[in-house]
């Protein structure tokens, strides 16, 4: 029940949870905030996933730049393979 309820896979829910928060960062970093007030929310969002580590550490990096913008969760996305949509489909999530 538990692995049920928690699952520690990357799931395409997830990955659309992501992509509506990074739209909000975006309007928001039109607005003028900055991306690391939004960014740190996004630290324990992949817990227990493989590659959590590598996006939390990318992620803790680059997000306290002044020059940060929203693509640094693309980034980290990209370097800890979380937003592999290949692998997605070769588990059927």
């Amino acid at each position: 029940l538990e692995s049920a309820l928690f699952s520690r896979s990357v799931t395409r829910e997830r990955l659309a949870v992501l992509a509506a928060y990074r739209e909000y960062m975006v309007r928001q970093t039109e607005r003028g905030e900055h991306v690391r007030h939004m960014a740190k929310h996004l630290l324990g969002f992949f817990t227990g996933c493989p590659g959590a580590r590598a996006f939390r550490r990318y992620l803790s990096q680059h997000m306290w730049r002044s020059d940060a913008d929203v693509t640094v969760v693309d980034r980290a996305l990209a370097v800890s393979g979380l937003g592999d949509t290949a692998a997605l489909e070769r588990t059927g999530t």
